[in-house]
């Protein structure tokens, strides 16, 4: 079973997490969402270009 736990921090920056936990005690993480930080501090930019994507179809194949 993954579960998956929500963090927020004193200067209001949001985090989504997966860790794992073994013997009662954390060791590494599955998965890091960073939501939102109040100072944009990320260590990668998220992109921002929410614009319409030139050349995008989708393939669709009917099974039989």
């Amino acid at each position: 079973m993954t579960e998956y736990g929500h963090t927020v921090g004193l200067d209001g920056s949001v985090e989504l997490s997966c860790p794992v936990i073994e013997k009662g005690k954390y060791v590494d993480w599955i998965e890091r969402i960073y939501i939102y930080s109040p100072d944009s501090d990320w260590e990668a930019a998220p992109d921002t270009d929410t614009g319409p994507i030139d050349d995008f179809e989708i393939q669709f194949s009917f099974k039989d």
